[in-house]
Order: structure tokens, then sequence, then C-alpha cells
């Protein structure tokens, strides 16, 4: 497997893939598996994800996409959302780290309580932190298939609430984005240009 910094440095994004490359249901759990060691606030694991990996699935995800081919050709295409009502979960999710001896209990009580009572009062919140925890979720997804050899690419366009329409999402659920994984097909553009540091980025 290439280095983590190598990783990062020669990926790029794919966006015409070779529909005839398949991705075994184990390995699309694989993939998926490593990317929920991503860090949430509180541990929360405020994400969900829907692994569109079928024909008839892909079909109706590539309508919510508004017809880009890549969603139908990639092998996978994890459509990654975020949770509002995750933070409903966190003292079962901090019980077990409890049980660990990850945390002492008294830890767990005083997140429980600053969570829940952050959470239920603001839907902005909620909100903003669902998409962090997916947004997260999402590039380690990417850079979990990349380790294993697979191309990939990030789709920002598409119709969320067509989306859960389609596959009878929660409410609760905000699709955030969608990642395709596969083999790259000919056609796909060399990586593109990045703006210099000094651009960007200020050491205070």
């Amino acid at each position: 497997m290439e280095s983590m910094l190598n990783l990062i440095v020669n990926r790029k994004t794919t966006g015409i893939y070779n529909p005839e490359i398949s991705i075994s249901k184990s390995e699309v759990e694989e993939i998926a598996n490593y990317a929920f060691q991503s860090p949430s606030a509180f541990n929360l694991q405020n994400w969900y994800i829907l692994a569109v990996h079928s024909t008839e699935a892909k079909e109706k995800l590539c309508e919510a996409a508004y017809g880009q081919p890549q969603t139908k050709d990639a092998a996978v295409t994890y459509v990654v959302c975020g949770d509002s009502e995750g933070y409903q979960h966190i003292s079962d999710i901090l019980e077990s780290d409890v049980e660990e001896q990850i945390i002492p209990d008294t830890i767990k009580n005083a997140w429980v309580e600053m969570a829940t009572n952050s959470h239920k009062n603001s839907a902005t919140l909620r909100r903003d932190e669902a998409i962090r925890s997916a947004s997260l979720l999402a590039m380690s997804l990417i850079y979990a298939a990349e380790a294993k050899g697979y191309d990939t690419g990030s789709v920002g366009g598409f119709d969320p609430e067509m989306v859960k329409r389609s596959f009878n999402l929660s409410n609760s659920l905000i699709p955030t984005i969608l990642i395709t994984v596969g083999k790259a097909a000919d056609g796909n553009w060399q990586k593109k240009t990045r703006r210099p540091p000094e651009e960007v980025l200020t050491i205070a």
C-alpha cells in the first residue's frame, strides 16, 4: 500500500470509470469500516453511509445526481450522510468507552449532558455537526479506497431530498456528498493545480 503522504499528494479526481469493474460486498464494507474510524465531536459518530452497489440502486442514484454517469459506472458510490439526531445515541456510545476503561464515568456523564443540552436546543448546531462529521468520514473513505488501489471521485451535484425518498432514508439524515469508487477509464484529466500555500495559509 502507498504511504499516506503519497496518497494525499498523488490523489486525483476520477470522473470516468470502467463500468466492467466490480467490487465485492465484503470489500465495500471493509472500505466503509476504515472510514468509520474517523473522528467526531464527543465521539458521536453522527454519520450514516448508503453504499449504492446494485445496478438498480445505481439507476436511482444517477437520476438523483442529474444523470451524471460516474454514479452508474463506478463500482460503488457511497452516499455519505450526517445524522442530525445522532446525539441521541451518545449515552450508549460512551458507555462502551467506559466499559473498555477508555474514559471514566464522570467524563461520560459530563459529555452526555453537554452534548444533549447543546444539540437539542439548536437545529443549526445539529445540522452543522452532522455535516462536519460526514465530511471527515467522506475524506477517510477516499483515502481508504485509494489505499486499496481504487480510484475515487466526489460528487456534490445531486438532489438530497430525492436521494432520501428513493432510498427511504430517515428524515434525520442529511445526504452530504457522494464518493464514487472504482477503476478509472481512459479520458480522465490529470490532477489539477493547487493554489500556493501563501494564498491560503496563515501561521499566526
